[in-house]
């Protein structure tokens, strides 16, 4: 989750990064980690994404469009 948000918060953005964050929180919760802040940090990512999808998303697609355009890859 850290990497996928701290790609979309220094323009490295990817389409796929909100769901890719709606679903991995998925893996944390219900005893799925030994770390009891594993759960605590899922609950934010699951709240603003679920809320604001639509603009992750349209950032994830803006920043491969400007990669596309400088002629950088992933």
């Amino acid at each position: 989750m850290s990497k996928a948000l701290h790609r979309l918060a220094h323009g490295q953005g990817r389409k796929t990064d909100a769901d890719y964050l709606l679903r991995s929180p998925d893996n944390i919760p219900g005893g799925r980690t030994i770390c009891a802040f594993g759960e605590a940090c899922a609950w934010p990512v699951q709240s603003f994404i679920g809320k604001f999808k639509d603009e992750f998303v349209a950032r994830g697609v803006a920043d491969e469009e400007q990669r596309a355009k400088r002629g950088e890859e992933r």
